[in-house]
Formats: C-alpha cells, structure tokens, sequence
C-alpha cells in the first residue's frame, strides 16, 4: 500500500492532500519518499457536481463538490495524491472519504467560503511521484469556482410586527402589521420606506387587484377596501369570509366584485359583491387546510394546501377538482402563469411543476432546502421563489431548471412574507423590519 508523502506547498497555499488508496485526508507530513513508477495522466478528470456554487462569506456551500477521476491503467488509481489549494481568502475544505467503482474514483468535499468577493476559486491538483526532496509530478488540474454573494440588507425598521409586505406598481409598495406597526410606504421602488400610523393596530394581509384598487383584513378576518393604492382604507360591509380570527389563509381578487378565500377544514369561498357575502363550496370529502389560491383568469383557479393538495376550478369555482401532485409536502405557495402552465411550493423547497392544468405534475430541483412561501413569474420563461430563511432560486427557461442565487440564514432567519418586485430584487418582512436583496443580473 502506498503511504503518503509530502507534496510541495505552494505560496500563500494551505495545501490538503488526499490519498486516494486510503480512508482519509490529512495535512500533508513528511514521510520516506516511495519508489518511482510511472504514472499516466488520467482519461479524464473532471467536477460532476458543486461547479459553478453560488455561496455567502464564510458559509458552507449547499452542494457536495464531487470530481470524477478516470485512470488510464486502473493500477494508477492507487498511486494518486489529490490536493486542493486553500487559504484564508477562500476559506475551507473538508474532505470526504473517496468512492471507488468500476470504472474510477469519486473524490467529495465541503467547502466554507471566505471572505474575498465576489468570486473564489480553488485548484484541485492530481498528482503522482511526490518525494521530498523534488516535489509531485502534476498529472491534471481542475477548479471550483464559487459567486459570494452579498447578505440581505435592511432597508427599514419599525415597531410593532410587519405580517405582509406587496409591490402593487412598479414604483409603490405597501407593508402591514400588528401592534402598531402602522402602514410602511415606498412611493420609489423601495428605495425609502416611511411608516404612518394605520387606523387600526391589526392589520393583517394585503390583497390587490391592481395599483389602485384593494383590501387589507384585520382581526377575525373582517376587511377594509381601498380605491387609491392604499392612502386610505374604508369600511364596504364586509363580513368575514370563513368564521374564526386567521382563518382565511389567502385570497385572490379576480375583479372588482368578485373574490376568492381559502382556508381552514378544506374550506373555498367565493364571493361576487366585494366581499359582503360568501358562499361556500361544499362538494370536497377531505378538510386539508388550504394556504394558498392562484386564479390566471376569472374561469379557472387552483388552490394549494395541506399534504399536497391542489384543487382547481375551470368555471369560474362552481366545481373543483383535486388535481393532487404525488407528494406529502404541505404546499404553501401557488402561481398559474394560465389554466396549464403552474407551480406550487412548500415544505423542505418542495417545488412542483405542471404544464396540462394539475393532470400530471413533476418535482423540480431548486436548491433550496426550508419551505417555499412566494412564487412569481413574470413571463413564461422568468421566474424567482422565496424562502422562509431567505434562500432564493430563479429561473431562465420556464422552470425547468434553476439556479440558486441566496443561501439560507443570510443577514435574514425567519421572514415572514416576501415580495418579489422583478426578476433582479426581492423584498421580505421580519418582525418589524423590511429587507432586501439584489439578485444578481
């Protein structure tokens, strides 16, 4: 069995050594030099996951880096030294135990990014004949490359607690909340925000149909309507749409008058005079809770909620039909883009697409990892989600893949709503505070 020697260290570089004929990685030690033998540089060495990463200062990255080693003559695998290069700018790397097969070897690691921006790389290094007194011979070389990211930055804060936060134009925004948290404006694209105080203490969630034209609810579900983006809030004779304080999860305004809630116990409402009565779907045998409604026009509607239900309604919510994907993941997020084309989100970054109206449905890879709460697009092909921790993911092609573009727990923990203005900034309230971040281009 080949033992280890020492390779040489190059400036500047903290080098980790790997051995690949043993269990694990060690620093490199001085040690008699071995014999040498020839060794052929390999068929091909190269990342098969973790490149390129998107990552913040000093943070593990999300992804295992995984480079694939094939030999040319299966006997060289065992006379192979792997370092990576490191150092305080680029952070650290921890080495997994290799995997061999067949055909090679799988070489994993874990790497905590340092403090340089916006873009770390690391060299990987294959390497064979290493003796102390001349070095390593250099078989082949790959490198990880990392984007930084800067954190979530606040952008205002306030007392009491912000519960909702929504961009009704591309210049104004309205944030809500209880215990006076008052009514927070941005008139400039949330380039400033100003608190006033809000003609209750209880406000809860927003829901707009256009830039004018709205409502905010209050405690036990009741509502009061706007006409002017949000200056001023009246009381129309509203009455609660499902009985009891927080009930009615979600809501969605196909038009002046007519209104959607979903809630509690599997409950849908409808409402075709702004508000002031409901009437309740009962044609549904489960009480899975419903979070969320999506309706791209005012025929067809899909709400999403508990276990991963999904339902939806093709005439205007006088029937609905389960439309159920094939996971248990609660769903807490839905976006129709029209009756076909649709996305629904939750528990673990639980992301499901459809493209034939919830016939068939399939799981779709983002990268995050805590429950998805917001989901827009903004044509067919863009779109961003949102997690609870902050982790953001956006897509090029229509959802069918995704980058992730914020890690978790990244100057935010614990958001409780986000808003995502377009496809380069998001905005998110925690407790009292409103926060930002820029997505980059």
């Amino acid at each position: 069995m080949l033992q280890p020697s020492i390779i040489r260290r190059y400036p500047l570089l903290l080098a980790c050594v790997c051995v690949l004929s043993q269990t694990q990685c060690t620093k490199s030690h001085p040690s008699p030099a071995p014999p040498v033998t020839l060794v052929k540089p390999p068929k091909s060495m190269q990342v098969i996951e973790g490149n390129p990463l998107v990552g913040g200062i000093n943070l593990n990255l999300p992804d295992t880096i995984v480079v694939r080693i094939l030999p040319n003559d299966p006997s060289d695998a065992e006379k192979y030294f792997f370092s990576c290069s490191a150092s305080d700018s680029t952070g650290v790397l921890q080495f997994m135990n290799p995997e061999w097969d067949s055909g090679g070897v799988n070489v994993s690691m874990f790497w905590q990014t340092g403090r340089q921006s916006p873009r770390q790389d690391i060299k990987c290094y294959l390497l064979s004949n290493c003796a102390a007194t001349k070095g390593c011979e250099l078989l082949d070389s790959v490198t990880i490359s990392a984007a930084i990211k800067q954190p979530w930055t606040n952008v205002f804060s306030g007392s009491g607690t912000l519960t909702d936060i929504r961009f009704i134009s591309d210049h104004t925004a309205l944030a809500v909340g209880d215990f006076g948290s008052g009514i927070v404006r941005s008139d400039d694209g949330g380039t400033t925000w100003t608190a006033t105080p809000a003609f209750r203490s209880d406000l809860r969630k927003l829901c707009f149909r256009d830039s004018l034209n709205g409502f905010v609810t209050v405690a036990n579900d009741y509502a009061y309507a706007t006409t002017d983006g949000g200056k001023s809030f009246v009381d129309t004779g509203w009455t609660p749409p499902i009985i009891g304080d927080g009930t009615a999860q979600d809501f969605s305004m196909v038009s002046a008058n007519t209104i959607y809630s979903v809630g509690v116990q599997g409950t849908i409402v409808k409402s075709v005079d702004a508000g002031k009565t409901w009437q309740k779907y009962t044609g549904f045998t489960f009480i899975n809770e419903f979070f969320a409604i999506s309706c791209p026009d005012s025929n067809n509607c899909f709400a999403c909620g508990e276990a991963g239900k999904v339902v939806k309604t093709s005439d205007g919510g006088q029937g609905w039909q389960s439309v159920d994907p094939l996971v248990n993941n609660h769903l807490y997020a839905i976006c129709f883009l029209n009756k076909d084309v649709g996305f629904a989100g939750g528990q673990a970054g639980t992301l499901i697409r459809t493209t034939d109206g919830g016939a068939t449905w399939s799981l779709v890879r983002t990268g995050l990892r805590v429950t998805i709460f917001s989901i827009r697009f903004f044509d067919m092909l863009h779109g961003v989600v949102v997690s609870a921790t902050g982790e953001i993911a956006d897509t090029k092609d229509g959802g069918v893949t995704w980058q992730k573009e914020c890690p978790g727990n990244y100057g935010v923990f614990s958001l409780q709503k986000a808003a995502i203005k377009d496809t380069r900034t998001v905005f998110a309230v925690q407790n009292g505070s409103i926060f930002k971040y820029d997505i980059a281009p």
